[in-house]
């Protein structure tokens, strides 16, 4: 599942809070002499907190303003949230790997900012979200998708390559209004867990492995220019637009080149190939497979005498291959397993005869030629 923003809900999706808003719920009803319905705590969970207090004083046929049980929920939940309030199980986790993908983040959360700017700050979290909106700012619960849609414009990012993560249904069915990818991540406040795995594009139990988008690539018109729009690794290449790839060949003092095999369940597993990869936004080729070589191999090449040795418009990509002189106290590899199964030297001569045994990955079809290619 691509996607270049997250929207995150923070009761029950981010934070611990089930319990929380249980005793709160269930203290403030009994203080009226009522019992907490079963589903009373997940029925208010996404409305904004003064849609809330209206649905309680209406439901229970309370003969007092919804404002004075908004300023008795604030005294409850004040301190909890300033002090006790926690993340669920791999939560930070997975936000520092969204960082990480360069997907951006933003809150879209039923609490007023008064509970959950403290809350975040005191979890050390509060600069991971470029964005924090509450119900509160657009007069709606998130049973409504105008929340969404004014993170999305905020952010500046088109509301279809948004993910909205969230616990209740009504906000999973808004999120699809929106037009933004809805993923549910059951909670004690979900309901039945049926009715979100209908509804949501994903259902997660926790956000241990959830999805993290591919990486993110510049894309390039047919002259090779930059055309400021990027794309994610597993999402179709436009048409009529390229990104970047590169290799790197590294050769020895006896003139010998290293090749990398690929691992198994790779696509061409256990094909011979030269370090090679795609190149991230931000990145030129050169940058880009000094770190691939670093990542695959453990070697960190300085690149120093590097040369560019051939390039290439393919289908969907434009191909660079350079040429690296191994360091004359050559380190052991150290593989990446994911990517690397193996490693051999070889001669310039043998390449011709592995492409035609088919034991060198396809794209590597110049290989053939590649001594006159070699300084």
């Amino acid at each position: 599942m691509n996607f270049d923003a997250a929207i995150f809900d923070l009761d029950g999706t981010l934070l611990d809070t089930a319990g929380t808003w249980e005793s709160i719920c269930k203290s403030c009803l009994g203080r009226r002499g009522l019992d907490c319905p079963p589903d009373y705590v997940a029925a208010v969970n996404a409305l904004s907190f003064r849609e809330a207090a209206e649905y309680t004083v209406s439901r229970f046929g309370l003969d007092e303003p919804p404002g004075r049980l908004l300023k008795e929920w604030d005294g409850l939940a004040l301190e909890e949230y300033a002090r006790n309030v926690r993340f669920l199980p791999g939560a930070r986790d997975y936000l520092s790997a969204l960082r990480g993908a360069d997907v951006r983040l933003a809150v879209a959360t039923s609490l007023p900012e008064r509970l959950s700017i403290p809350c975040l700050e005191r979890l050390g979290a509060l600069e991971l979200f470029e964005l924090l909106l509450s119900t509160d700012e657009v007069g709606l619960g998130k049973s409504h998708p105008d929340i969404f849609l004014l993170a999305a414009a905020r952010l500046g990012i088109r509301p279809s390559a948004c993910a909205v993560f969230d616990d209740t249904l009504p906000a999973i069915r808004a999120a699809k209004l929106a037009g933004m990818r809805a993923v549910a991540v059951l909670s004690p406040c979900s309901g039945p867990a049926a009715w979100l795995e209908r509804e949501a594009d994903l259902c997660l139990d926790s956000l241990y492995g959830g999805p993290v988008p591919g990486e993110l690539w510049d894309l390039y018109d047919k002259n090779r220019a930059k055309t400021g729009l990027t794309m994610r690794r597993g999402s179709p290449v436009p048409q009529g637009l390229y990104h970047l790839s590169a290799s790197g060949w590294i050769r020895n003092g006896r003139g010998q080149l290293l090749l990398t095999r690929r691992a198994a369940g790779k696509i061409h597993a256990h094909l011979w190939e030269c370090t090679g990869g795609c190149v991230r936004a931000g990145e030129d080729s050169f940058t880009a497979i000094l770190r691939e070589i670093r990542e695959e191999l453990g070697l960190p090449l300085s690149g120093d005498g590097a040369k560019l040795i051939y390039q290439s418009r393919r289908e969907s990509d434009f191909y660079d291959a350079w040429l690296f002189p191994a360091p004359d106290d050559m380190p052991p590899l150290v593989l990446q397993s994911e990517e690397v199964s193996g490693a051999k030297w070889v001669y310039p001569d043998e390449l011709g005869a592995m492409l035609r045994r088919g034991e060198l990955h396809p794209l590597l079809d110049y290989c053939a030629g590649i001594k006159a290619l070699i300084p």
